[in-house]
């Protein structure tokens, strides 16, 4: 018996949580008091809350200034707006609502900025917003020291000799083209 394969959103999910968890070491878990009928949304462990709250009042704003677009066509060319020109409208009110990029700022600025708005801690921030670094045996990279007899074996190994041969020995990717 088979098992049944993967939805598409599913196994991109479960590889970018995956790699999430893997560079930058977060872990995700169910977001609490979800409906059971739908798929559980999963959130990054330690993220604070209240920032769930901020992207549903841009949708907000964004649908708001899109009914107002929607209206203005309507009154200018008297009638409701086709799909293409809905999505256009769509994508102008997703634009016009951005907030304005600020100034350059050091990381300092940044986490005041976070802590201010209703952060975490600024060392908190400060361990989250650093990238972990896995050391490089887990990414099946070995270190060599620089000359001595493990540099020397690495040097003679078949499998180095294997993965650079000279160019008159290394496969060719396309056939060549045209008549032989």
């Amino acid at each position: 018996m088979r098992a049944r394969p993967q939805p598409p959103h599913t196994v991109y999910n479960n590889a970018l949580e995956q790699h999430l968890r893997d560079t930058l070491g977060v872990w995700f878990v169910e977001r609490p008091g979800t409906d059971p009928a739908k798929r559980p949304i999963r959130e990054i462990l330690g993220i604070d809350p209240r920032l769930n709250q901020r992207w549903p009042t841009r949708r907000a704003h964004i649908n708001i200034r899109r009914s107002d677009l929607a209206i203005q066509l309507q009154q200018d060319h008297g009638g409701p707006p086709t799909p293409v020109e809905a999505l256009h409208l769509a994508q102008q009110a997703t634009l016009e609502t951005r907030d304005a990029k600020h100034e350059p700022r050091s990381l300092t600025e940044a986490t005041r900025d976070v802590v201010e708005r209703g952060g975490s801690s600024a060392r908190a921030f400060r361990r989250r917003a650093a990238p972990r670094r896995r050391p490089s045996r887990h990414l099946g990279l070995h270190r060599v020291p620089e000359g001595g007899v493990a540099a020397n074996l690495v040097q003679q190994s078949p499998r180095t000799a294997q993965s650079n041969p000279p160019p008159h020995r290394r496969r060719r990717h396309l056939p060549p083209i045209g008549p032989r």
